[in-house]
């Protein structure tokens, strides 16, 4: 396993409690690490140019993009105020909103057009087990 580090702003949310079968485990410590079976790809496919002042949420939705990639190739990023300032970005991509907190599972079981491992592979660097609601993801 290694260990992803994300900004603490980010950290905040993720500090969630969830139950698979009978068995509860933490999705991260308190130091703020997170157990991920492999390093997720960090690639910027493209840079954004921020000139008016928007959260993360506004950016992601604005340029399509999973807001869970914009903080993880971003660290440091301020998600309640940006602006005047570039960010690295994944490509831009159908973006769909999880409508509650949720896994994959039930995510992905919303579509019929595509398979867990296609959503992992345009989402490779949001946590499986909590997609937060209203969150944007890749959906195509």
């Amino acid at each position: 396993m290694s260990k992803l580090l994300l900004p603490t702003t980010f950290l905040d949310r993720l500090r969630t409690v969830y139950t698979i079968g009978a068995k509860t485990e933490m999705l991260m410590s308190e130091s703020g690490d997170i157990d991920f079976p492999e390093d997720p790809p960090l690639n910027c496919d493209q840079m954004l140019n921020i000139t008016t002042p928007m959260n993360c949420l506004e950016i992601a939705m604005a340029y399509q993009i999973p807001v869970a990639a914009l903080v993880a190739l971003n660290p440091g990023l301020t998600c309640y105020a940006v602006s005047n300032q570039s960010a690295c970005a994944p490509y831009s991509c159908p973006i769909g909103i999880s409508a509650v907190q949720q896994s994959y599972g039930p995510l992905v079981a919303n579509y019929n057009n595509f398979t867990e491992i296609q959503f992992h592979s345009w989402n490779p660097l949001i946590n499986p087990v909590v997609i937060l609601a209203g969150d944007p993801v890749c959906v195509g």
